[in-house]
């Protein structure tokens, strides 16, 4: 599997429709997704940040793993995984 898009990401409105903004790398040059963000819709933006802080979440996931499961945290070590795999696009 192929790697993510390399960050940093950022969000900006780049649309006529104030309501559509891109998530992209931060110098532009490639767009990784559309995101509506509705005026003074809380959900929207909370939904942006997350996609926007997606590159590092995973870090954190991948760096956590191994100490979870040398530790015996065997619960979190699995939603770790779980969470990694569905991140690379595997199963959930």
């Amino acid at each position: 599997m192929s790697k993510h898009t390399p960050e940093p990401w950022k969000i900006t409105q780049e649309s006529i429709d104030p309501a559509w903004h891109i998530l992209t790398t931060d110098n532009g040059l490639r767009i990784i997704a559309n995101v509506h963000i509705e005026p003074d819709n809380a959900q929207d933006v909370v939904n942006a940040n997350l996609l926007l802080a997606s590159p590092d979440l995973l870090a954190a996931c991948e760096a956590a793993l191994s100490p979870c499961e040398r530790c015996g945290l065997v619960v979190i070590a699995d939603q770790l995984r779980a969470a990694i795999a569905k991140a690379k696009g595997g199963a959930e």
